[in-house]
């Protein structure tokens, strides 16, 4: 019965094996759910500067009277997203 309680043994090893993995699985499945989704920098930064080039080139036509300063202001609250 050496070889029996040998196989049995194994089995318990492996089977504490496997749900020590599926434990660290799910752990580490559920950080990566929380974690929040960031905009980087860079992405941030060309945002900001195509926002800016609109209410730039708004300006412009407002200045050259091709908008009236309500048109501007209209424009300007549609870029800035309110």
């Amino acid at each position: 019965m050496i070889g029996g309680e040998n196989l049995g043994f194994s089995i318990i090893i492996i089977l504490i094996l496997v749900i020590v993995f599926v434990a660290i699985f799910l752990i580490i499945l559920t950080k990566k759910k929380n974690m929040p989704i960031d905009i980087s920098e860079n992405e941030k930064s060309t945002i900001n500067t195509y926002t800016a080039d609109r209410l730039m080139e708004a300006k412009k036509l407002s200045e050259k009277g091709v908008i009236t300063e309500e048109e501007f202001e209209e424009m300007k609250k549609e870029i800035m997203g309110k």
